[in-house]
Parts: C-alpha cells; sequence; structure tokens
C-alpha cells in the first residue's frame, strides 16, 4: 500500500510545480533557527495539492498545532484543543495542523484534520525521504479522487523543515503555549515567478467552454511560449462497471468522462480516447525549455491541433456533419476517424511515437496522472499554483498570467499593450448633461400627461356606453311585460271603429 501512496505523488511530477511557502512569525528563536539553514526572513519553500487549492494572494495566520498520531494522522487517533486565537486586528488566527506522512492518502490526512476544524494542513514528509527543498518545490500531493470535497488548503514540507516546527510545537505546547513560546506563521500561494509561469488547464475534449478558451488563448500561448510551461490535463474518473459505456476500458470502467450529447451516439468511452490523443499529442510534440528558458513547455502542433479539431469535428449526429463529396461523414465529426485525418496532416514523422503512446503503457500512465489529480471542477485554471478564480477568457487569463512574473517579460508588455489598444477604441459614453437630464423628465411629464388624457377619453366613453347598454336592457326588459291584445279579444261594438290600414 505504500507504494501506491508514493505512486500518487511521483504521479503528480508531470503537473506544473506548485509553489508555496510557510512563513513563520513566532517565536523569535525559531526565525532565526530557520534562517540559519539558508532561506531568508524565516520563508520556508514547500508545495501544495491539486485538491483544496488556494485562491491568489490567499494567506492563512494561524497557530501551529501538533500531536502525535499512532496511524500518522490517517484516522481520529488525536487531539488538538487549542482553541483559535483571535488577533488584536479581529482577524481570525486558524489553527494549522502539522500531521506526518505515510500510511495513507493525502487527501485522507487533510480531511481528517479538517473534520478536526483545521484552517490548513502542513504534511511533514517521511523520515527516510530523501526529497530536499529544490526537489519538493518540483511536486506536488496528488489527489487520489476525493479531494473535492476537500475545502481547506495544505502544504508539503520536508523532513527537515517540518521536524523543526514540529519540535518547536511540542516544546511550546509542553510550556503551556504561552504567547512568546507558541508558533504562529503564515501560509503563503502568492509567490512571482522570475522567467517562467506555470499554467495548469483542466477541461475535456468535450467541453465546447473549455475548447473555445484554448482556441482562443492560443495566439497568447505563442507569445509567451518561451516564458510559460502550460500543461493540459482532463477530466478522468472511475465509475462501476454498470456505466461501461462512459469509460475507455468497457470491461473495468477504470478511465470515464461525461457523455457529452445525451441521447446522441458519441459516449464518454469517445471523450476519453479523445482525452488520450490530446493527451499524447502535447506528450511527443512539447519542448522543453523553449527560447533558451528553463523549464518553459511549448507545444505549437497541439494548439494548432486543438484549432482545427474545434472547426471540423463538431459534436453533432452523422446526418448533420458536413464532409466534402464522396468522404464519410465520421471523419468530420467528434471521434477517431475526425481526429486521425487532421493528426496526419500536422505529425506525419511522429505517427509511429504518436500511436505507440495511445495503444501502449505510457498512454494508460497519463490517464492514470489525470485521474490522480483532478481539479476542482471540470474547467479549472491554476496558475502558478494558485487558482485562478476569474471568467475563462483569454485578456483575464493573460493579464493573470502576466502578473505572475516578478518583473514582466517583453512578451507581456506586447500583450498588455494590446489589450490597452483594444480597449481605447471602444466609444466611451461619458455621460449625461443636466439640461438632457431636465428634457427629457419633461418629455416624460407631457407623455404621461397625453396618455391620461386619452385614458380619461377612453373611460368616459367606456361609462356612457356601459349606461347605455343597461338602460336599453331595462327598457326591453319592461315592455316584456306588456302582452299585445288579440283581435277576438276586442269588443264586437268597438271594431268598426278601427281605423283602417289599407
Amino acid at each position: 500500500m505504500r507504494h501506491v501512496y508514493s505512486a500518487l505523488l511521483v504521479a503528480a511530477l508531470h503537473v506544473s510545480c506548485i509553489t508555496a511557502q510557510v512563513r513563520v512569525l513566532s517565536p523569535k528563536d525559531l526565525v532565526e533557527e530557520i534562517r540559519a539553514t539558508g532561506v531568508e526572513n524565516g520563508v520556508i519553500p514547500g508545495t501544495t495539492a491539486t485538491f483544496g487549492a488556494p485562491f491568489y494572494g490567499e494567506v492563512v495566520l494561524g497557530q501551529l498545532l501538533y500531536n502525535h498520531s499512532a496511524t500518522s494522522h490517517c484516522k481520529d487517533d488525536y487531539s488538538l484543543t487549542a482553541p483559535v486565537e483571535i488577533g488584536r486586528d479581529g482577524a481570525k488566527r486558524l489553527r494549522i495542523f502539522l500531521v506526518d506522512r505515510g500510511e495513507c492518502t493525502f487527501v485522507t490526512k487533510v480531511k481528517v484534520a479538517e473534520d478536526k476544524d483545521a484552517g490548513a494542513v502542513i504534511v511533514v514528509d517521511s523520515k527516510n525521504s530523501t526529497l530536499t527543498r529544490e526537489d519538493i518545490e518540483h511536486i506536488i500531493m496528488a489527489d487520489d479522487g476525493w479531494g473535492t470535497k476537500i475545502k481547506i488548503p495544505s502544504i508539503l514540507l520536508t523532513h527537515a523543515d517540518g521536524q523543526r516546527l514540529i519540535d518547536a510545537v511540542v516544546h511550546a505546547q509542553e510550556a503551556g503555549n504561552k504567547d512568546e513560546q507558541a508558533v504562529f506563521a503564515e501560509l503563503e500561494w502568492n509567490i512571482p515567478q522570475k522567467d517562467v509561469v506555470a499554467v495548469d488547464f483542466w477541461t475535456d475534449a468535450a467541453n465546447e467552454q473549455g475548447t473555445r478558451f484554448l482556441v482562443d488563448y492560443s495566439k497568447d500561448a505563442e507569445t509567451l511560449k518561451g516564458h510559460l510551461r502550460f500543461s493540459p490535463h482532463y477530466h478522468i474518473f472511475s465509475l462501476p462497471v454498470d456505466y461501461n459505456d462512459l469509460c475507455k476500458d468497457r470491461n473495468t470502467a477504470k478511465f470515464c468522462a461525461d457523455d457529452p450529447d445525451g441521447p446522441g451516439d458519441i459516449t464518454g468511452h469517445d471523450v476519453v480516447l479523445e482525452d488520450l490523443r490530446q493527451l499524447c499529442l502535447f506528450s511527443v510534440t512539447a519542448e522543453e525549455n523553449v527560447d533558451g528558458m528553463k523549464d518553459s513547455r511549448y507545444s505549437k502542433t497541439f494548439w494548432d491541433y486543438i484549432d482545427r479539431f474545434a472547426k471540423e469535428c463538431p459534436i453533432v449526429d452523422k446526418a448533420a456533419a458536413r464532409p466534402p463529396k464522396g468522404v464519410s461523414p465520421d471523419e468530420y465529426r467528434f471521434g477517431e476517424k475526425c481526429s486521425l485525418r487532421i493528426l496526419r496532416g500536422l505529425i506525419p514523422k511522429k505517427m509511429h511515437d504518436f500511436e505507440t503512446c495511445v495503444n501502449g503503457p505510457d498512454g494508460l500512465k497519463l490517464l492514470e496522472e489525470e485521474r490522480a489529480n483532478m481539479a476542482w471542477s471540470v474547467l479549472a485554471l491554476r496558475i502558478n499554483g494558485w487558482r485562478f478564480s476569474g471568467t475563462l477568457e483569454r485578456n483575464l487569463v493573460t493579464k493573470a498570467v502576466c502578473s505572475g512574473f516578478i518583473e514582466p517579460p517583453a512578451p507581456c508588455k506586447t500583450l498588455l499593450k494590446e489589450m490597452e489598444g483594444s480597449l481605447s477604441k471602444v466609444t466611451v459614453n461619458k455621460g449625461v448633461g443636466a439640461g438632457t437630464v431636465t428634457l427629457i423628465l419633461l418629455m416624460l411629464v407631457v407623455i404621461v400627461a397625453i396618455a391620461f388624457y386619452f385614458y380619461q377619453s377612453y373611460l368616459r366613453k367606456s361609462v356612457r356606453t356601459a349606461l347605455r347598454e343597461e338602460v336599453m336592457l331595462e327598457v326591453k326588459t319592461q315592455m316584456q311585460d306588456y302582452h299585445p291584445l288579440e283581435e277576438d279579444a276586442i269588443p264586437e261594438q268597438h271594431r268598426e271603429s278601427r281605423p283602417l290600414v289599407s
């Protein structure tokens, strides 16, 4: 089982590194001890996870707490009773739990701590681990598939750094957690990068909004390519075997995706296969250290494929496909045939490597990594490890990416200038003057007066009509009370005196 948990951590190596840090605030002797290890201002570098991802600029201020657990904090077998502190400024100081790595997944540990009202979790690496600070910054804590339930952030530290914190916390707790000995720290996720910004984007191949964003963002990605480490990710999950029509392998239902068209004939099975093709395409075509920039990664072929696939392979029924005359509809709608038609034109020399990836163990490994590193939603964007919470719109994302640099590089300045230029072309309404407002009000008064006049006229006419109808009805009713006198009923002596009509 230990190897399984290690695999979850190793699988995360293909996800862009997520920078985080722990800034120790007190006690002073601990801050000085940390500085002596070679870090500035008592700041310890670490890494965070895909689950419970923090928002950009988020800072968790709190008291560090620790208690030994026989299960390495995998079960509710430890207690932390220190009260949540309230700072002088009224800010809530959360409880930050220190937990040991091992025996269960990171998600399990963080979930147990979250149920104990932890505001954040610091995972201390295993005693026999050889990971250094530099190593830690290039990996992440992987999701075991249940991470969407986690709401608090977490950070992984090296054993040496974590043990130093544990020793200080235990010493403070033994002394009664007096103010001068209690360990307080800030957890931060707003660390800008000097040269290369890491961008992770989650979607699935059939998600129209995600595809539309990729198509729009491709131009900016090309401009930033030497300063960007872009990593595409796909929403892959497991299901019971009964739902195998949504999965790649219908016997195990291990790698599955959502059905994109309901009753249509395109299923989650088709989506997973397209996800895999896109992952393999990126894997065999992505260039590392583009333009000499260390850690950058870019694949022009990937972006070209996304653009063409979106335009030429829509999610439609066969009858709605629009292929050239004599060509199968399947070559111009979502699916393998349409995908391969485009790929053969884009990577004729790399088709063998591509097919080896799709049909071999490398492809399964890529799917396993995606399943182990699910984001907080189907569509998700992370920049330098922090969660992008804005609208998935090209300009907004580019601004966020460029804010991830200590000093924006020339490509960022070019893109931002272009954005400003496009905004300057928009006609701005400078407002309405007082005279115009007065005129509008007078016109409204006149319109209301005219409407009232016609309403009164209509009302009077309606009343007269109603009265007339009522009078006529009354007259008709009264006339019905009179019966005509029959001729035989007229006395004979009076008949001759009747005037002749003709």
